[in-house]
């Protein structure tokens, strides 16, 4: 059977970028895009979740809180966040997303992790690139009972990826689908085996 993948739009210029690099990966998957206020996608129950990159805060993404309380939670279906899409999954458990002590768009900064989960296989420091003006400490995710950090950014310290400890739901704060994240098909791949076909 083939999976369907919904890519959840926040109206961002990234997401058919990011949509190209998830059919790359994938080609044999289903896609469908769903912009953010769009109630038709409360009636869908996909295989994966991923949640785009946007211009907005967590707060501001729409339907998305709700698609999560009525389906994502309750089907436990595999979500993969970018960006505002992993600060969505971080704020909605209660941690704090706040101003970045250094706002990027479009810079290529050094991904810090333990080549585990996502990472498996990936350079220990890789360049990761940021498009971001809020950002989740490191700190902040370390003292969460709910999730796990993966990887951080040693300039300031903030969170680069992070894992939840009881859904299958993970996210970075980097845009793997853009050209100057080094090795962001590896960790897409990464996500598909480890937390999809399993």
């Amino acid at each position: 059977m083939t999976k369907q993948v919904i890519l959840f739009d926040n109206y961002d210029s990234f997401t058919y970028n990011l949509l190209h690099l998830l059919k790359t990966v994938r080609p044999g998957y289903r896609f469908d895009v769903f912009r953010n206020r769009d109630r038709t996608i409360l009636r869908e129950t996909p295989h994966v979740l991923v949640i785009g990159p946007g211009p907005m805060t967590p707060a501001e993404t729409g339907l998305l809180q709700e698609y999560f309380e009525f389906v994502v939670e309750k089907k436990q279906i595999p979500v993969f966040g970018v960006c505002l899409g992993m600060q969505f999954l971080a704020w909605r458990e209660g941690i704090k997303v706040s101003r970045s002590t250094q706002p990027a768009h479009g810079a290529a900064v050094i991904v810090k992790h333990r080549q585990n989960d996502i990472f498996e296989g990936v350079n220990a420091r890789f360049e990761g690139a940021r498009y971001n003006s809020l950002e989740v400490q490191a700190k902040q995710i370390n003292n969460s009972p709910e999730f796990k950090l993966l990887a951080h950014a040693p300039e300031n310290n903030a969170a680069m990826a992070l894992k939840h400890n009881y859904q299958p739901w993970t996210g970075v704060q980097f845009h793997p689908e853009s050209f100057l994240t080094s090795q962001g098909a590896l960790i897409i791949d990464n996500f598909f085996k480890q937390y999809v076909e399993v």
